[in-house]
């Protein structure tokens, strides 16, 4: 009777069965807190709408990372690169619209794809073997992979959250969203959010060299401030402190 119960939700809300149960629920999905709100009200439950914090200081990476870095350096040449993290197989990520616009750019782009990546579909996005890099690494390595990168793009419709986003954003990379609510709020610059559902979307953002020189410029400095001003701990301890009722 004395224990709380405090239920964090992240994937898409199956119509409130969490909030029935909790005492408090915390969602990191702005989507889902948008959804649940009305309810929440209705049934006299807190609900807190509080990001997922980042530690902005990364473990030390793994011994080779500067060989590592030397090998992306060496693979991207004068070409611009994508950087996309995560799974390629699982529906939900969308990762097939990225792959035709991929399929629809020249020879100037290239992509970093950390995450598993079966071979045939490696084949498939990458025909010649020279514009596709797969990597599978440890976690403290990625913090040599973001900066060599021009550009996050995770194509996903529906994200629990997306830590890979504030991870980029962090050090400095620009970033292209599914234009939805939880994207917006995530990286607070619907500029840096398109229609994920056709490639073309994709393919008019990175063709076009002034939004490029944008994102390569205004939005790396913006992306890292909006980072340290709204996702570190420092930040959010607060929220945190709230949720437990440990402020008093």
């Amino acid at each position: 009777p004395k224990t709380k119960l405090i239920y964090c939700e992240g994937f898409t809300s199956q119509g409130g069965v969490r909030l029935k149960h909790a005492d408090v629920l915390q969602e990191v999905n702005k989507v889902n807190y948008d959804g649940l709100k009305l309810e929440a009200e209705k049934l006299g439950k807190p609900m807190y709408l509080i990001p997922h914090f980042f530690d902005p200081i990364w473990e030390n990476p793994e011994a080779g990372w500067q060989e590592l870095k030397e090998k992306v350096i060496a693979f991207k040449g004068n070409r611009k690169a994508i950087l996309y993290v995560g799974p390629t197989e699982w529906p939900e990520k969308n990762f097939q619209v990225l792959e035709n616009a991929f399929r629809e750019l020249g020879d100037e782009w290239s992509m970093i794809i950390c995450g598993e990546v079966p071979a045939s579909r490696a084949k498939a996005i990458d025909p010649v073997g020279t514009r596709l890099l797969n990597l599978y690494l440890h976690h403290s390595l990625m913090q040599v992979i973001y900066p060599l990168a021009d550009i996050f793009i995770l194509p996903s419709l529906d994200e629990p959250f997306g830590i890979a986003t504030l991870e980029a954003m962090s050090l400095g990379l620009p970033v292209l969203l599914h234009n939805n609510a939880h994207s917006v709020w995530l990286c607070g610059d619907r500029e840096q959010c398109v229609d994920m559902r056709e490639s073309k979307n994709i393919v008019e953002v990175l063709m076009d060299k002034d939004t490029m020189h944008k994102m390569e410029h205004e939005k790396s400095v913006g992306n890292q401030q909006h980072f340290s001003e709204n996702f570190t701990w420092e930040k959010l301890e607060l929220d945190y402190l709230k949720l437990f009722d440990l402020d008093q």
